[in-house]
């Protein structure tokens, strides 16, 4: 095992010298693996002809059965990072990466021989081998263990594996909405997760409060479940949403935003970020949509399939945004960046500042040159004097800083460490 300390997280920390350019291959491949899942339909037209090769035939599996393979794939993509966050912060990104390469692997390798001998059990355990890992290292089953550690510390005492009495019955709407029939329920397990939970509008609601909740206070009550930082990073556009073609016009067209860990990160113009996830099986619809700042949002249920829960929700947050019953209140400027304000307006008017600053800023601008501009500012519209902040983020802002006869707009970007140095800044002269 002593050979395994490469894996260990006090080895990710670059040393002296490292070559920054190893970075970007590492993180394509990474992104690339994660990717591979958005890609599993080029398999599908293949997989559906294994016996008649050029054509479906009896005994090839059907789209409806082959499509289970890429929702147990993205099922366990969100569950994965709820379970195992914790972990990954403790342990590591080398015993994470080694870790998910052994999974990602052995999940081909093992729906490569569900191909061989035509057994689509194989490729369901393939892809669904992590709920076998949960189990394996865990020692309880994955409904068990999500239930204990994930569920109930969130307070979602009301969602189930399996219909509670009261729940409501799921419809499939026939014959242009003349006819509704019931749908039947679905099985839970590691194989088939996305038949498995029932809940409530309360229970989503604290879920949407798990993850909001990690742009607030760094250190709340819920880390103990998974770290502000895994959150947040669950709330980031991995993906960009490609261009679209309109079918009418013929013409194509960018929306901004993207797609993060099982969740839509989508701009609004009035709100900022905001932050959504639809929900559907046979016979049921729902959305989820929230303010990424304030955490103030929707959740829409429906007991019909493909009800359109997601623009619903969409078109009510935009109404309460125009009425101003819900807002994007300004972000509250952090210790951090209150501090990097008074450090910046302090070297404008002659202080020492070279250890506030990254060491990249040198690189782009030496620390004798950084003061000679500094020292023209002064003697031109000096003592400055810092009048406000504004923060942009939590690791960036602008800093408002009055001269004798200008107002200076100092934009700064902190790095993500600890203690939080300057990345970079701009000064701007507004007369």
């Amino acid at each position: 095992m002593a050979k395994l300390g490469i894996l260990d997280k006090q080895r990710s920390i670059a040393g002296e010298g490292f070559n920054r350019w190893l970075i970007p291959p590492a993180a394509l491949a990474i992104h690339l693996s994660i990717g591979q899942a958005y890609a599993f339909s080029v398999f599908v037209i293949p997989l559906s002809r294994m016996i008649g090769i050029n054509k479906s035939a009896p005994g090839d599996w059907s789209y409806t059965q082959l499509g289970w393979i890429f929702s147990i794939a993205i099922a366990f993509l969100g569950i994965s990072a709820a379970i195992f966050g914790k972990w990954l912060e403790e342990a590591g990104p080398r015993k994470a990466m080694f870790a998910s390469a052994c999974c990602f692997g052995a999940g081909f390798l093992v729906s490569a021989l569900g191909s061989h001998f035509h057994q689509l059990w194989l490729i369901y355990l393939g892809y669904g081998v992590l709920g076998r890992v949960v189990h394996n290292i865990t020692g309880s089953t994955l409904q068990r263990y999500v239930t204990e550690h994930l569920l109930h510390p969130l307070g979602m005492t009301h969602t189930s594996w399996t219909a509670p009495d009261d729940a409501v019955i799921g419809y499939r709407s026939r014959h242009d909405g003349e006819a509704l029939v019931a749908e039947p329920v679905l099985g839970d397990g590691a194989i088939a997760p996305m038949g498995g939970l029932f809940s409530c509008v309360t229970d989503l609601a604290r879920w949407v409060d798990f993850l909001a909740s990690a742009f607030g206070s760094p250190h709340g009550a819920h880390d103990a479940v998974l770290g502000a930082a895994s959150r947040r990073e669950m709330q980031q556009a991995a993906r960009a949403y490609p261009a679209e073609r309109s079918v009418t016009t013929g013409t194509w067209s960018q929306r901004g935003g993207g797609y993060g860990y099982g969740l839509n990160v989508l701009p609004h113009p009035a709100l900022g970020t905001i932050i959504t996830h639809s929900g559907g099986l046979p016979g049921f619809g729902s959305n989820m949509r929230w303010v990424a700042s304030t955490g103030v949002g929707l959740v829409a249920m429906s007991n019909s399939t493909y009800a359109p829960m997601m623009p619903t929700t969409a078109a009510v947050l935009d109404a309460l945004a125009e009425d101003g019953a819900v807002t994007n209140p300004p972000r509250p400027a952090s210790a951090a960046i209150i501090t990097a304000s008074q450090q910046l307006v302090a070297m404008l008017n002659g202080a020492e500042a070279d250890a506030m600053f990254a060491d990249n800023v040198d690189l782009d601008e030496p620390p004798a040159e950084r003061r000679r501009s500094a020292g023209r500012l002064l003697a031109d519209h000096g003592p400055f004097t810092l009048a406000r902040v504004i923060a942009e983020s939590t690791t960036s802002a602008i800093a408002i800083a009055h001269g004798t006869d200008v107002e200076l707009h100092i934009g700064f970007q902190l790095a993500p460490t600890g203690p939080s140095l300057i990345q970079s800044y701009d000064v701007t002269v507004v007369t």
